[in-house]
């Protein structure tokens, strides 16, 4: 049974009464690891029975990527359900549902001409396709010839809300985020959301995602940056995936390097593309967005010890204390990153390269079964803008450099001297150290600007 390199919910605990049927004897099944058995039978083939006997609900919110079966519908399906093979893990299989009358199913798996039964051409397809099933609401459209739906699980006491504005907003958030990739690669693609529930997953070709149905109903766009953020993770990360991910495994994931682009290229463009498809935002303007994310880099230590690639292997880690008394955001500190990107490539190419033109040449380049390095993310960047982007590397991704290291020498009521040199004018300024509750940002325009710096402005709005 396959462990999630992220939520490792270790569902083999629920298992009961695993059983093996071989027309041949003998036949045994035998347990090596907590989450590997060995079965052996004569003939070669048998048949393996088993339950999954669902944890009882607790008081928060149920995680909407596990599984779970009411009256009404329920989620199954997956790794959370499904052994594999190891020596055979792209071994196809077909799935067989026993539904009760007048339940639906949404799932990424292949239909067949029976409509109960679906197929997996590998493991890994078999592992990352979660069902949701049940008395569901649906909504379809299609962009660019590719068909898209949402399947929506109501509690029994659901409260109205505006699903056109709702989904309408997804069509726009899919249009805009097939633009930036330039191609949609599936046969469909679903969102499956679910009442009652909080969080999300994403797969290669659905994702699930927790949408209470009361939020809803006071707001409808509430949810479409979570869905953005989702969303961009079919390409980036599912499709455009760090060395370490090799795929389905019984064993624990390796720690990544690279989770800093997966994660925190995703909130960019979560952010970004909200604002392309002009659904309303938590801040008016990309430049307030971006005083908050600084303003909440500043207020973390964490994020002034550990560099990028470290807050990466340790945001998976099941150990506590990976940071040790310290916490850092992978997904916050890549989303820095990539906004200081963007202005890199927009200012050394004069706006004709952005951010969007590195995400659509790793999707070309490690997509397949290769993975990016942090040196391959620089090489690119490199190769787009013509520009040194090493010392930017070398300080932030790979090390944990900032100015704020100095500052924190210095003690309320210390006089400083500050030299600034620009253009090869150098001023001076002192300045007093005052105490401070929590960092506060604020960005403004200078007085005195290029023609180049205004066009880089202008076009990154």
């Amino acid at each position: 049974m396959a462990r999630h390199p992220e939520y490792d919910d270790r569902f083999w605990r629920y298992m009961e009464a695993l059983q093996i049927d071989a027309p041949f004897k003998p036949a045994s099944v035998t347990p090596l690891e907590q989450n590997l058995w060995q079965v052996s039978s004569p003939g070669g083939e048998v048949t393996l029975r088993y339950r999954i006997r669902l944890p009882a609900a607790g008081r928060s919110a149920r995680a909407a990527w596990r599984p779970f079966l009411t009256s009404t519908g329920g989620l199954v399906g997956d790794l959370h359900t499904f052994l594999y093979m190891v020596e055979e893990p792209h071994a196809p299989s077909h799935v067989r549902l026993r539904l009760p009358a007048g339940w639906d199913v949404a799932t990424a798996l292949a239909p067949t001409s029976d409509p109960n039964i679906f197929f997996a051409a590998s493991g890994d397809i078999l592992a990352e396709s979660p069902i949701l099933m049940g008395q569901l609401r649906d909504w379809r459209f299609v962009v660019n010839d590719t068909p898209y739906r949402v399947s929506y699980w109501p509690l029994p006491d659901a409260g109205a809300f505006d699903s056109s504005t709702f989904v309408a907003g997804i069509e726009k958030l899919v249009h805009e985020a097939v633009a930036l990739f330039g191609s949609a690669p599936w046969r469909e693609y679903l969102f499956l959301l679910q009442d009652g529930a909080l969080g999300a997953l994403e797969h290669p070709d659905s994702l699930t995602l927790g949408v209470p149905s009361a939020t809803l109903a006071g707001n409808p766009y509430a949810f479409h940056e979570q869905i953005a953020h989702e969303f961009v993770h079919a390409w980036n990360l599912m499709r455009i995936h760090p060395e370490e991910s090799h795929g389905m495994d019984y064993r624990a994931a390796k720690r990544s390097a690279g989770l800093w682009f997966s994660e925190g290229l995703s909130m960019f463009y979560a952010d970004l593309l909200l604002r392309r498809a002009g659904l309303p935002e938590s801040t008016p303007s990309r430049i307030a967005h971006l005083e908050e994310l600084i303003a909440r880099y500043l207020a973390e230590p964490g994020n002034a010890h550990f560099s990028a690639e470290q807050v990466s292997r340790a945001a998976n880690d099941a150990r506590p204390g990976a940071l040790g008394d310290y916490s850092a955001s992978t997904h916050l500190q890549g989303e820095l990153l990539g906004a200081m990107l963007d202005l890199v490539i927009r200012d050394a190419t004069a706006n004709r390269r952005s951010m969007d033109d590195v995400m659509r040449a790793m999707l070309d380049r490690f997509s397949g079964t290769h993975g990016f390095t942090g040196k391959d993310i620089e090489n690119t960047v490199t190769g787009l803008c013509g520009c040194e982007v090493a010392s930017l590397f070398n300080a932030y991704v790979r090390g944990a450099a900032e100015f704020r290291e100095a500052l924190m020498r210095l003690r309320v009521g210390d006089r400083i001297a500050i030299e600034v040199k620009h253009s090869g004018v150098v001023r001076t300024a002192t300045v007093t150290i005052t105490p401070l509750d929590r960092p506060k940002v604020r960005i403004s325009e200078l007085t005195h600007v290029t023609e180049r710096q205004r066009a880089v402005l202008d076009h990154w709005r």
